[in-house]
């Protein structure tokens, strides 16, 4: 039986199957299609049972399937589609108490949507990010960093050392560690994989209703039920995050709290953040081979992946070909006055301007044949050496405002590209951190080879190490040693007529530079190992500077999304949620190791890759089989390690070992010394594409000194302020009843609503915004307005007037008259909407 499981597990051939059990080594094809059936479905009742008795994060990737291509019609050309993964993740009976009661929660919110409402609201202020006891807790962790590699060098980690041990030299407590154990590791369940894509908003809000469909909720009635009862956790990447506070901004004015979605709470992925807090490093320090910075390292080492990265730049030429592009001529200023470059567009056209000009542009010939474009193309032509029309090839021209503007042609924006795979940093950056780590040790003791540091090492003191520590810290690797840097300049203005020119003296771009990338490079350090070993409290500590640092950085979508996720946590949560947020959904550990945390968004990675390895093949797959595997594959990737580790006598090794990188460093190190990288020397040139930017200062221009701040707040307050028409009515203190009424009437009348309606009868037409045909019909005329509760199941009561006979509808009737006398609270917009939506639904 364990040889067939192992079989599916693989996806076998059904002739294997027949042959090995003809050989009596295994079950039939069909059992092992049975049992794939029976774990998964035994599989997603366990999550839906995980899920109905306690707290649960959902956390959902996008997975592209293979599939093979048997014809080439029409809809059979695609080979691979996108598709959505999601798995739950249990949580602790803590997260479990504070999740799922709503009295934890239910007045806070409305606190929250009140401030809102009335224009209070606080929003991330600069001040805010002024927080001494966090900064001194990153930068006492920084600062036993650079003491720790001096340790880890193989000549000082043979040595016996008292002063390990030395209090002045332990290791700071970590700020919020998580605990580990056997008991503390967690426990997922697959979901079966839908065919939705999440890249839209659509696809979002359908996964969301088909995840909690497959977990036992599929009736509107019982998702409202869960809606209300719970608050529930959604991890994705940045763009899962932006899609779903974007589904909760558009859906504010919907019924009921199932609708509008604020019961989810969306939690960024960790794993997603440091890929691209890498990559912005990567990007922002890259260089050239001839300076100092990583461009340098990558050429000395030889690595495969590291290309240059292509930054946005606009200076670069932007162009709207036609045609095939030669080298535009060198000409002189225009006499037309058409050769401004700062607002063209370029077209490519053959050189005796034929009817036939190629149509990869759709108003080509009429381009052409324009007399402006005529005029200016002549013009170019005759100053051209040689002409365009004596080499026979296409000329590439510079277009005129007035030819771009009247064809509306679009100017191609550079793009910068996507950069290096996450392991090829992640195993590149620690190589060249510690080769810097060394570097720095060497001038800060004035020795100039590894054996003479150990020496050294073993004769200090723990008040000379520290002190050895303190002195790289502040004059090497951090933003103090760059203002350290900035003091010693020397300013000289001189004039030149009217023009006034600063000259520098006294400075070092090279050392400058250097001691960016050192800082740069200790913050993801710092920000792995706070992951690593669970120290969560860390992590919420370095969120600030990463927001400064992706602002900096102009990576837009991450500074949003980090400065949502702090408007959440200073002001919005409710009480104990962010604590409970940063414990337990942010991190997971499988094998319950002190080192053995990871971000909840690399656990659904991972899932992905075992879904690809031992999932269905691109012969067989399809969305159907993909579902129906999904939920098992847990079980079935334990059953191939436990196979694999069994068979490892002839069965190929599948842990992948990373050789030591101590000849790397070596060599790096060597380099750095030859080259002074942390030697001041404001005599040495360097080349402006190896000067890097402090990207540090440049985000907290941004965020300190622009108005980002305040456009957040002024974003956020439009879209969670006041979303339909009763809070806005609520707002201006009028009783429910009578704001009912004349929102009513202003939307029939197209006034304020001051004048009352003539029709004795009239079809509840109660939208919930101005224009929005999402609104209830067939209902109570404007004069028995009634509700109920959506979050509450205890009924008040209420005396209403009765009902015309004029509904035709006996159900509908039937639901007026369960509908009468349920609730009357004249300030309860929560109760009339949810009434409204309920009756629509017929759930009463």
């Amino acid at each position: 039986m364990f040889v067939t499981v192992y079989l599916k597990a693989k996806s076998a051939p059904k002739s294997l199957y027949m042959f090995l059990q003809q050989c009596g080594l295994s079950l039939s094809y069909d059992w092992a299609e049975n049992m794939l059936k029976t774990v998964s479905a035994a599989a997603l009742n366990r999550a839906a049972e995980a899920f109905a008795g306690g707290a649960c994060i959902l956390v959902y990737d996008n997975y592209r399937a293979r599939f093979g291509i048997k014809h080439q019609q029409m809809n059979h050309m695609t080979a691979t589609d996108n598709g959505t993964t999601a798995t739950i993740l249990q949580l602790p009976l803590e997260a479990t108490r504070l999740l799922n009661n709503s009295s934890n929660y239910l007045d806070h919110s409305l606190g929250i949507k009140k401030r809102y409402i009335d224009g209070t609201m606080r929003f991330p202020e600069p001040l805010d990010f002024h927080r001494p006891v966090e900064e001194g807790q990153i930068n006492k962790r920084l600062r036993h960093n650079i003491l720790a590699a001096l340790f880890c060098i193989p000549e000082v980690a043979t040595l016996e050392l008292d002063v390990r041990n030395h209090l002045l030299l332990k290791a700071p407590d970590p700020v919020d560690q998580l605990p580990h154990g056997a008991e503390f590791c967690s426990k997922q369940h697959m979901l079966g994989t839908m065919d939705y894509d999440e890249s839209t908003l659509s696809g979002n809000n359908n996964l969301l209703d088909d995840s909690f469909g497959q977990l036992g909720y599929k009736t509107p009635k019982e998702k409202i039920g869960l809606a209300r009862t719970r608050k529930q956790y959604v991890v994705g990447d940045q763009l899962t995050h932006l899609r779903g506070e974007t589904l909760q901004e558009i859906k504010q004015g919907e019924f009921n709290t199932l609708e509008r979605h604020d019961w989810l709470i969306w939690i960024p992925g960790w794993f997603h953040i440091l890929m691209n807090f890498g990559r912005a490093i990567y990007f922002e320090h890259f260089g050239t081979s001839t300076g100092l910075l990583l461009a340098r390292d990558v050429a000395s080492l030889g690595w495969a992946g590291l290309k240059q990265p292509t930054l946005p730049s606009s200076h670069q030429p932007v162009q709207a070909q036609t045609g095939q592009a030669a080298k535009e001529p060198r000409t002189g200023r225009d006499a037309l006055g058409l050769n401004d470059r700062r607002h063209q567009a370029r077209v490519t056209i053959p050189p005796t301007l034929p009817s036939t000009l190629p149509r990869t542009h759709p108003r080509a010939h009429e381009i052409a044949s324009h007399p402006a474009f005529q005029t200016h193309y002549r013009a170019r032509a005759a100053e051209a050496t040689p002409p365009p029309s004596s080499t026979g090839r296409l000329a590439q021209v510079a277009l005129p405002q007035n030819v771009v503007e009247l064809y509306g042609i679009k100017k191609k924006q550079p793009t910068r590209n996507k950069g290096p795979d996450f392991h090829i940093l992640d195993e590149a950056f620690p190589i060249i951190l510690d080769a810097r780590y060394r570097t720095l040790w060497l001038w800060a003791a004035g020795v100039s080879n590894m054996q003479e540091l150990a020496d050294c090492t073993q004769k200090a003191t723990a008040e000379q190490l520290e002190s050895a520590t303190n002195k790289i810290w502040a004059e090497r690797a951090s933003s103090r040693a760059l203002q350290l840097l900035d003091d010693k300049k020397i300013h000289k203005v001189t004039k030149d007529g009217r023009k006034t020119v600063t000259e520098t003296k006294n400075q070092d771009n090279a050392l400058e530079s250097s001691i960016r990338l050192q800082r740069d490079l200790m913050l993801y350090e710092e920000l792995q190992r706070a992951i690593r070993f669970g120290d969560v409290g860390q992590m919420e500590n370095l969120v600030p500077k990463l927001l400064i640092y992706f602002a900096g950085s102009k990576r837009w979508n991450y500074t949003r999304m980090l400065t949502s996720v702090l408007q959440w946590h200073w002001h919005e949560a409710p009480p104990s949620f962010a604590e409970v947020t940063r414990r337990h959904a942010w991190l997971v550990n499988f094998n319950g190791k002190p080192d053995g945390f990871y971000e909840v968004d690399r656990r659904q990675e991972l899932n992905n890759l075992m879904l690809r390895a031992n999932g269905p093949t691109a012969q067989s797959s399809t969305w159907e089989r993909h579902r129906e595997m999904s939920p098992a594959m847990p079980v079935f990737s334990s059953v191939v390690d436990q196979f694999d580790r069994q068979m490892s006598g002839f069965y190929r090794s599948r842990q992948h070992r990373v050789c030591s990188g101590e000849d790397d460093i070596s060599n790096l190190v060597e380099k750095h010394q030859r080259s002074k990288i942390f030697e001041f020397d404001p005599t040495r040139l360097v080349k402006k594409s190896d000067i890097n930017k402090n990207v540090m200062e440049e985000g907290e221009e941004v965020i300190f000194v622009s108005k980002y701040l305040q456009e957040f707040a002024t974003e956020r307050q439009t879209s969670h302020g006041p979303s339909n028409l009763l809070e806005i009515s609520e707002a201006d203190g009028l009783p429910m009843k009578e704001a009912v009424q004349q929102v009513e009437r202003a939307y029939r009348l197209g006034t304020d609503g001051i004048a009352e309606e003539a029709e004795p009868v009239a079809e509840l037409d109660l939208p919930l915004e101005i224009n929005n045909n999402n609104h209830v019909t067939e209902g109570p005329n404007e004069r028995n307005e009634v509700g109920t509760s959506t979050d509450s199941d205890e009924p008040t009561s209420i005396t209403s007037p009765s009902l015309t006979d004029n509904a035709n509808d006996d159900e509908i009737q039937d639901y007026f008259g369960e509908f009468q006398g349920v609730f009357y609270d004249g300030n309860n917009v929560e109760s009339i909407a949810d009434a409204l939506y309920s009756l629509q639904l017929g759930t009463l």
